[in-house]
């Protein structure tokens, strides 16, 4: 069985026009530092990066939140990854434990490719992710 540990990555961050547009749909103050479910995944010794983003895949294409797009727009934009490798993921509760469903996805995952894992993070998936994930810890890049 793999080794998993994670790291919240803390200067992940989106263009200034999406923490705008955020701060405006969600009544924040323009001066919130917004942040964004974005790590940094050992999986034994290899490195991926995923983000959490709530929405859906319909039609074999990803319907993200603003929220969720903006965590994929912080992933997108890490300077470590490998830009050609891009996973959609979509978790669901169900019958296999969603800690073996992310578990899966991160082995099958080649070295420093990004995993938009994609669901219901305020309902079905609260509570699951950062024990999947196994979140130890916080980092920058």
């Amino acid at each position: 069985m793999a080794i998993v540990k994670s790291y919240f990555i803390e200067n992940a961050s989106v263009s200034m026009k999406t923490e705008f547009a955020n701060a405006r749909s969600f009544d924040l103050p323009m001066d919130v530092n917004q942040r964004y479910c974005v790590f940094k995944t050992f999986v034994d010794k290899k490195v991926v990066y995923c983000c959490w983003s709530s929405g859906r895949i319909e039609n074999n294409q990803p319907k993200l939140t603003a929220v969720g797009s903006a965590a994929l727009e912080a992933l997108c934009e890490l300077p470590s990854t490998d830009k050609k490798t891009l996973i959609f993921q979509e978790i669901k509760a169900g019958k296999t434990p969603i800690k073996s469903k992310v578990r899966k996805a991160l082995k099958k995952a080649p070295r420093n490719a990004s995993i938009c894992f994609i669901g219901d993070f305020d309902k079905t998936l609260d509570g699951n992710m950062i024990p999947a994930l196994n979140v130890v810890g916080v980092t920058e890049l």
